[in-house]
């Protein structure tokens, strides 16, 4: 079965080759892009935004992950995830601290704007303010180094480690990467094993399928790794 037409819309050509054939392989991605289709469609019959609302707000756009949830506070992105549906993500938005969050997309125009460019192919740096709410010392200064991975680039997880002055913290980087909520803003993807190999990505969400998705963003970028990796 096909996917819907809408979800290849605007992507990089290579990310639309791997997607189709990634969902003649697995059924579970297709219905996700699938399902992400359908959300999009109904969004944008969606209710009046309540525009003098001041707190967090969030929006959805359709990706080659999925539906990529964006929330901002007034200080700056404050989550991105596509592995919660749009309760789940609201609902850890709250729970982090950061209030009630509203679906005002024009708040979050210039987010989606950067994002849109970057899945269809363009070599865009992200500026966008970021607010990094509870988070450790530690977890701020692994996050900030790794915001500053260039496009196209990898680094290891101990490379990482020695740029925050903990060389030995190579687990504890690992750990910030594998609960990062800034999802391609924060680059966790260029982020692999000091031997090469991909390591581990959205596992606990995904599955397997988490590192389809790492190498499609490493592929997209040009630093892929080799698909067979994957799909032996």
């Amino acid at each position: 079965m096909p996917l819907p037409p809408e979800c290849l819309v605007g992507l990089a050509p290579i990310l639309c080759e791997m997607m189709v054939t990634h969902a003649r392989r697995c059924p579970i991605c297709r219905r996700r892009w699938e399902r992400a289709t359908q959300l999009a469609a109904c969004r944008a019959r969606s209710t009046p935004e309540d525009i003098e609302y001041q707190g967090v707000a969030y929006s959805g756009m359709l990706t080659p992950l999925g539906t990529l949830w964006i929330a901002s506070s007034a200080r700056g992105v404050c989550r991105i995830s596509c592995d919660e549906d749009e309760l789940a993500f609201c609902h850890e938005i709250e729970r982090s601290g950061w209030g009630p969050a509203r679906y005002i997309p024009s708040r979050l125009a210039s987010e989606t704007a950067q994002l849109a460019a970057y899945f269809a192919g363009r070599p865009i740096s992200f500026d966008l303010p970021i607010d990094y709410g509870r988070r450790t010392t530690f977890q701020r200064e692994v996050l900030e180094t790794v915001r500053h991975v260039p496009y196209g680039e990898k680094r290891s997880y101990r490379e990482i480690a020695a740029e925050v002055g903990r060389p030995n913290a190579m687990r504890a980087v690992g750990t910030v990467m594998a609960t990062n909520v800034l999802s391609i803003i924060i680059p966790c993807h260029r982020i692999v094993r000091s031997d090469g190999a991909m390591g581990e990505y959205a596992v606990r969400s995904r599955g397997a399928c988490g590192m389809v998705g790492k190498q499609m963003l490493l592929t997209l970028e040009g630093a892929g790794l080799e698909r067979e990796a994957i799909h032996p």
